[in-house]
């Protein structure tokens, strides 16, 4: 019998050199990089997300104002200036476990903004 060839009980296995060799290869040159590529974007997607909704919403609405989360704590308990009418835009699952005191939630999916028409019109809107 040649040196490749490996006998098992009665059958006998013919073993192919570097074919185990290529398929670790194909592995380690397609797979991995698809998966370091998706721990990338999962790991830094949502602050991609919002610079890109911010980029946009700055663009369409130029007097669009962005409020960071110590100032609007202040703007609501500031008495002097009027309350924003703040929308929550989680999933439910997520707004159960964590929105802001007295906010609204919309679907972030499908927005419907009947909630903000009960008010005024000059009433501010924080999302």
């Amino acid at each position: 019998m040649a040196d490749d060839e490996d006998v098992v009980g009665r059958w006998q296995r013919i073993q192919r050199p570097g074919v185990g060799r290529w398929l670790l290869i194909a592995t380690l040159v397609l797979v991995l990089p698809i998966l370091v590529i998706a721990g990338i974007l999962f790991g830094a997607g949502r602050s991609l997300a919002l610079g890109a909704v911010q980029h946009l919403a700055a663009r369409k609405f130029p007097a669009l104002e962005w409020v960071e989360a110590e100032e609007l704590e202040h703007w609501r308990s500031d008495s002097s200036r009027p309350r924003p009418v703040v929308l929550d835009a989680r999933t439910s699952p997520e707004y159960v476990v964590s929105h802001l005191k007295g906010a609204l939630r919309i679907d972030p999916r499908t927005p419907s903004l009947r909630t903000v028409a009960a008010f005024p019109r000059d009433t501010p809107v924080v999302v």
